[in-house]
C-alpha cells in the first residue's frame, strides 16, 4: 500500500475520557505516546488502520519496542491496555488494527494518495515506453494524460515496429572503421584501460555527434567519460543530438552541459544509454 505523510488528529484529543483515563495510569503519558506511535504507523501503512511492516509480516511487540524506543513490557503494557478500551483489535496472528479508523481519519485523502500514487507510476511508466520509441514525454507542456501516452506509443509502435527489421539501416561497416580509428588514436595518445562501453561512448560522440573533426576532443571525452561515466555522458550526448538539435563542434561545450547537470534520472539515463550503445555496436 502507498503510504502518506500524515495523519488526522483531533485538538481535542487530550479531552478524550479513555485518553485521561490512561494518562492517570503509571507510565500514562508513555503510553499515549505509543498510542500516537501506533497511528502514525498506521498511517505509513495506509490500509484502513492496519499496522503491518509488508504483507504476510505483522510486527511483533519487540519490533514495536525497538521503534517506539520504549521497553518491551512497556510496549506489552500499552497494547493490553489499547485492547481493553477497544482502541485496538488484535488479530490472532498478531496484526494490530486500530478500531474506527475510517471515522477518526480522513479516509477519502489518503485513497485520493494511493490513487495519486498508482497514478504517477503509470505516468513514469508510459513516459519511458515512449522514450523507448524516440518521444520525449517530460517535455513541459507534455500531456500528462494516460490514455493518450498509451495511444501514442501503441501508434508510434506499429509505424516504426521494434524488431530489427524496423531499424534504420546502420552503416555497420563504417562504425567498424570509426573503431579502428579510435584505437589507433588512443594508442598514439597512450590511452589505455578502457572499457568496451567506454570506446563505444567515443565512437558515438565521432560518429553520430561531432560536425567539426579539426578539433582535437579526445583528451576530452576520455576524462569525462572517466569522471561521469560512459553513461552519463552518452545520455547528455543523446540529450543534445535530440532534443536540443545542437550543432557541436567541440566537447567542450558537452563538458559544460555534464558539470551544470541536476537530478538526472537514474532509470532514465540507463534505459537511453543502453539503447544509444546499442546503435553504435549495430544491433
Amino acid at each position: 500500500m502507498a503510504g502518506i505523510s500524515w495523519i488526522k488528529l483531533s485538538v481535542n484529543i487530550f479531552d478524550d475520557e479513555k485518553i485521561k483515563l490512561i494518562r492517570s495510569m503509571p507510565e500514562g503519558d508513555v503510553i499515549i505516546l505509543i498510542w500516537i506511535q501506533l497511528l502514525c504507523l498506521a498511517g505509513k501503512t495506509n490500509d484502513g488502520g492496519e499496522v503491518y511492516i509488508g504483507q504476510h509480516m505483522n510486527y511483533t511487540d519487540e519490533m514495536l519496542a525497538t521503534i517506539c524506543n520504549q521497553p518491551l513490557n512497556t510496549v506489552r503494557l500499552a497494547l493490553k491496555t489499547f485492547e481493553q478500551f477497544e482502541m485496538i483489535n488484535l488479530g490472532d496472528d498478531g496484526l494490530i488494527s486500530i478500531a474506527n479508523w475510517e471515522k477518526h481519519q480522513n479516509i477519502d485523502g489518503m485513497e485520493r494518495v494511493k490513487t495519486g500514487n498508482a497514478e504517477r507510476q503509470k505516468l513514469y511508466y508510459w513516459r519511458k515506453k515512449l522514450l523507448s520509441v524516440g518521444i520525449n514525454a517530460y517535455q513541459d507542456g507534455f500531456t500528462e494524460d494516460i490514455d493518450e501516452l498509451k495511444k501514442m506509443y501503441e501508434d508510434k509502435n506499429l509505424t516504426l515496429g521494434l524488431t530489427s527489421s524496423h531499424r534504420p539501416d546502420i552503416d555497420k561497416n563504417r562504425i567498424d572503421i570509426d573503431k579502428i580509428r579510435i584505437d589507433k588514436e588512443l594508442d598514439n595518445n597512450n590511452i589505455t584501460g578502457l572499457s568496451e562501453e567506454e570506446k563505444r561512448t567515443i565512437i558515438y560522440y565521432y560518429r553520430f555527434i561531432k560536425n567539426n573533426t579539426s578539433t582535437n576532443d579526445l583528451g576530452m571525452i576520455v576524462n569525462s567519460v572517466k569522471e561521469y561515466g560512459w553513461q552519463e555522458v552518452i545520455y547528455i550526448l543523446w540529450y543534445l543530438k535530440e532534443e536540443q538539435k545542437a550543432n557541436i563542434t567541440s566537447f567542450k561545450y558537452v563538458n559544460t552541459v555534464l558539470r551544470r547537470k541536476k537530478d538526472l534520472d537514474e532509470g532514465i539515463v540507463e534505459f537511453i544509454s543502453k539503447r544509444e550503445l546499442k546503435i553504435v555496436e549495430g544491433i
